[in-house]
């Protein structure tokens, strides 16, 4: 079970390039679960260790959030394991 995690939300964009230094957080909420996460129970977190993915921009100490239930698809990253009884 993932837990809740309820964070603020800028009210406004963030311009890219230009900061607007009167942007304030106006208080909204955000889950990162929910905004992420389609497969609670198919889904857990892994943290990148070296960087042979770096050219994907996924980067040593990253955090992953891995979906078992998305179907591999062309120009989707997966994350395989291969175990004694996968073989």
């Amino acid at each position: 079970m993932l837990n809740r995690l309820a964070l603020l939300l800028a009210g406004t964009a963030i311009a890219a390039g230009f900061a607007d230094p009167a942007g304030e957080c106006e208080g909204m909420k955000l889950d990162l679960n929910k905004e992420l996460i389609k497969h609670t129970a198919a889904t857990f977190y892994a943290r990148v260790t070296g960087s042979s993915m770096i050219v994907a921009g996924i980067a040593d100490g990253d955090l992953l959030i891995i979906d078992k239930a998305l179907e591999p698809k062309d120009g989707i990253l997966l994350s395989a394991s291969l175990t004694a009884s996968s073989r």
